[in-house]
């Protein structure tokens, strides 16, 4: 849950990082990280105390009508662990909780203003001479009772209308999880059976421990393979170990990546479907 200046002085300690939300800025010991959109809904979801993964999915793309698969999720996960190293954090104040999602172990204090997520219900001036007290700890006005005849009439504020369930949002996550679910045992039957469609595979670029594969029967350099990727936001990274397959009418690069704790590899897919090659 975010933490104030004065509840952070109160228990001891100075907040760990700044964060500007207009201008995306991570800093921290005078180092400064820039962060893209989606990291900097990624922290904001995580600062507001959300550490669920479909609720964080949800609020990172999925209120702007996006449907993404997993690999976006741990994608921006972990280029947000990168940003937190680069001004002296540790990886693991972003905690991964089994099967659940993430947690936020450090303090970020926000150095600017930002509107309130949540949206708040407004309520109509009163046009008679009704005086109307706020409470402190009460989002709904309180009407004092002025001196007035004893005809005078009652004014009533009419109840919020329910709200209609979001049922893309709903439609949505079930397709994310069911893309997840699907794509590792996508992704083994291709890397691992061997289908007849595809054939030997060649190594046509390696660098620092990154590794471009195609069938062997292709000619394509990495370079055509990037132009050919340039339609995807963010772009394609050939990070890890990717493979590219190219058939009549699509192509595909899967992109993998071994995080640095034990557990399996991360998976993303880039395709082009109808265009083509």
């Amino acid at each position: 849950m975010k933490q104030t200046d004065a509840e952070s002085a109160q228990r001891g300690m100075e907040p760990a990082c700044l964060y500007d939300p207009e201008l995306m800025q991570l800093t921290r010991d005078e180092k400064t990280v820039q962060l893209g959109s989606n990291e900097s809904d990624f922290l904001l979801a995580l600062i507001d105390g959300i550490s669920d993964k479909e609720l964080l999915i949800s609020r990172v793309w999925g209120e702007r009508g996006l449907v993404v698969s997993d690999g976006s999720y741990y994608k921006t996960l972990h280029t947000l662990r990168t940003h937190f190293s680069a001004i002296g954090l540790p990886r693991h104040a972003i905690k991964t909780l089994p099967r659940r999602g993430v947690l936020l172990l450090c303090s970020v204090t926000l150095s600017s203003q930002r509107e309130p997520h949540d949206d708040s219900v407004q309520i109509e001036p009163v046009t008679e001479n009704t005086p109307v007290q706020h409470p402190a700890q009460s989002s709904a006005p309180t009407l004092l009772k002025a001196p007035e005849p004893s005809n005078a009439q009652t004014l009533v504020i009419p109840a919020p209308v329910p709200q209609p369930r979001n049922f893309f949002r709903i439609i949505a996550g079930y397709a994310v999880v069911l893309g997840g679910l699907l794509m590792p045992v996508v992704y083994a039957w291709l890397v691992l059976s061997g289908p007849p469609e595809l054939e030997g595979w060649k190594a046509i670029w390696s660098e620092n421990g990154h590794t471009l594969y195609v069938e062997s029967s292709e000619t394509i350099s990495r370079d055509d393979i990037a132009e050919h990727m340039k339609p995807f936001d963010p772009g394609l990274l050939f990070s890890g170990t990717s493979y590219y397959i190219r058939k009549p009418l699509s192509q595909l690069v899967i992109s993998c990546e071994k995080p640095e704790s034990k557990g399996e590899a991360i998976c993303t897919n880039y395709q082009n479907v109808g265009k083509k090659p």
